[in-house]
């Protein structure tokens, strides 16, 4: 633990802690909430993975606490892990649920069906992530049950704490709360992503120092699944983004995931691809086709078939909440954060690592310290980002050691021109003795390469000049009190759905339910029943689901109308590429025509 880490003042950061703690709200259903660490401890088992593979424990339910924790993996070479829930059978649980009880998910209601809000690439990506949990495993659904059963009777009614840290840097007073789950329930649950025992959440808010009185709240970043950087945040003041409540940030959980979001609603998760042009061009008329009226619905050319529920419906945790927190500084005092590397819960070593466990909140799962830990301007993108009491003045030294590089170019040109006329004397002098011919020669290329020199050189001042009244322009807004727009730092964020987009029949929910099962199922019938007609018939297959699909989402006309445009465009090629002869004469014979006008009218 480095000195930055060692708060001076203990009761004061715990203070600055609970000023501005968040409240955070739950989807109806959650089976889950903050809960201590030393609770779960006493009823973990913790386990060494050795290197052969063979796995033993370390230390049983009841025999590890906080300090004891860091005491046993001292000395071991495997990695090691804690485990709570079991497996448990059909007739413990049948034992230990009252009638009418569920175990999760309780009061959940589902929205439209998540296949349904997606198009055929997105199905397929589903349908091999389905196949994929298959080879590489998954937490077995008897651990998520019995993980929400142990939770129910021994830590759900609290208390709920945070583990809070403050830490100083850059000028920025930075507040990181932590919350531990004993499960993440998302996909067995609320059909999500994946399942994990044990979950491990943050958000970060970042304070700037005035001249007199307490930090002031300037950002806000919140933890989501495969955001990062400047998309983590939102600016205090964005009414829009961030509620604020009596200087308390409202978070909205996901159900299952308690990945952390901004604005309440339904979150479809998405996944960047990097590719060609054209491709985009091709997804831009798919989604036109199938709907997609906005741009940025178009943008998004894989949305996963994933749904993160954070509608903020349920249990409120929170000054002025039902329920309250009970913070605790995460400090030296708390030895199991930074001298467990380990994971927190079962290990089933998935190669994704979806489906394993957490580290802490100072390590990742390799044992690597993390970067939101060590650098948490940097893991926001706030690392840039000067304080606005100092902003002005980094604009000023900035501004004065421009006006100094513009003086050492200024020189520079000045010293090139110089030897740019006095090579070029030289060359006249030269050029017309024979006997000079080569050293005439060694002139011009020196002539030309200062010259590039010289281009360089002038572009690089005339380009500071800019940047010199573009800081001078920043200097006066900020003079002036004026502010950016609050998202003018992102380019990607965390959006919910619009409800409206996502009012599905029923009819087409079960379509996109069963259609890549039956398209599969009927590709395969289609070649081994008709194998000489098998690229004919899969197309002809291919081409009727598309169509059920737009009769189902009311697109049969631009479907119509995409196909009739894409016939023309294929007609007109195929007609190229026949007469190619008679359309270069034609074009030949225009462009003639066209020249001779032009010089006849020159001529007038």
């Amino acid at each position: 633990m480095t000195a930055i880490d060692r708060p001076a003042n203990p009761t004061g950061d715990l203070a600055l802690l609970r000023r501005h703690e968040p409240i955070v709200r739950y989807t109806q259903g959650e089976a889950f909430f903050p809960m201590e660490v030393t609770t779960y401890l006493a009823h973990a088992t913790l386990w060494e993975r050795e290197p052969n593979g063979q796995v033993r424990a370390l230390a049983q339910p009841g025999e590890l606490n906080a300090v004891r924790l860091g005491e046993l993996v001292d000395d071991v070479d495997g990695r090691t892990f804690l485990n709570v829930a079991t497996e448990a059978s059909a007739a413990d649980m049948a034992r230990s649920i009252l009638p009418g009880q569920r175990v999760q998910a309780e009061g959940f209601r589902r929205g439209p069906g998540r296949l349904a809000r997606v198009g055929y690439l997105s199905r397929f990506a589903d349908a091999l992530f389905a196949g994929s949990l298959l080879l590489r495993g998954r937490v077995p659904g008897g651990i998520a049950r019995s993980s929400a059963l142990w939770y129910r009777t021994t830590a759900h009614g609290g208390p709920h704490p945070y583990y809070g840290r403050v830490f100083r840097d850059a000028g920025w007073t930075v507040l990181q709360y932590w919350f531990f789950y004993a499960f993440n329930d998302w996909r067995s649950a609320f059909h999500g992503a994946n399942d994990h025992e044990a979950d491990w959440e943050q958000i970060t808010l970042f304070l700037s120092s005035e001249d007199e009185g307490e930090p002031i709240p300037r950002w806000a970043a919140y933890a989501q699944h495969d955001y990062h950087g400047e998309a983590l945040r939102r600016r205090w003041d964005d009414a829009e983004q961030l509620q604020v409540v009596d200087g308390h940030p409202v978070v909205f959980a996901g159900a299952g995931s308690h990945a952390s979001y901004f604005v309440p609603g339904e979150y479809q998760a998405e996944q960047e691809l990097r590719l060609p042009g054209w491709m985009h061009v091709i997804a831009d008329v798919v989604g036109r086709l199938f709907g997609n009226k906005s741009d940025e619905d178009r943008q998004r050319l894989l949305p996963i078939a994933f749904v993160d529920y954070a509608r903020g419906d349920g249990v409120s945790i929170g000054p002025g909440q039902e329920r309250v927190w009970a913070p605790v500084l995460l400090d030296q005092t708390q030895p199991w954060a930074f001298e467990y590397s380990g994971l927190w819960g079962v290990s089933i070593q998935d190669p994704f690592e979806g489906e394993d466990a957490p580290a802490g909140p100072v390590f990742n799962r390799d044992g690597s310290v993390r970067g939101s830990w060590f650098d948490p301007l940097g893991f926001s993108g706030l690392d840039r980002v000067a304080p606005p009491e100092r902003e002005a003045e980094e604009l000023e030294r900035r501004a004065k050691q421009v006006v100094v590089e513009q003086g050492a170019l200024q020189e520079d040109i000045a010293e090139i021109g110089r030897q740019l006329v006095a090579s070029g004397a030289e060359l006249e002098a030269i050029r017309h003795d024979a006997n000079l011919q080569h050293e005439a020669e060694a002139a011009r290329v020196t002539i030309e390469e200062l010259r590039v020199r010289n281009r360089k050189q002038r572009l690089a001042l005339t380009e500071s000049y800019s940047r010199a009244e573009a800081i001078e322009r920043r200097r006066e807004r900020i003079g002036a009190g004026m502010m950016d727009a609050p998202r003018a730092h992102a380019t990607r964020i965390a959006t919910p759905v619009p409800t409206g987009s996502i009012a599905y029949g029923r009819v087409l929910e079960l379509w996109a339910a069963l259609s890549i099962g039956l398209l599969l199922i009927g590709l395969v019938v289609t070649l081994l029943v008709a194998p000489k007609y098998g690229f004919v018939a899969a197309t002809l297959l291919i081409a009727a689901f598309i169509f059920v699909e737009s009769v189902l989402r009311g697109t049969v006309v631009a479907l119509v109308t995409t196909v009739s445009v894409a016939l023309a465009l294929i007609a007109s090629v195929i007609l190229a590429i026949h007469f190619w002869v008679p359309l270069v004469i034609a074009g030949a014979l225009v462009a003639g025509v066209f020249v001779i006008a032009q010089n006849l009218r020159e001529l007038g």
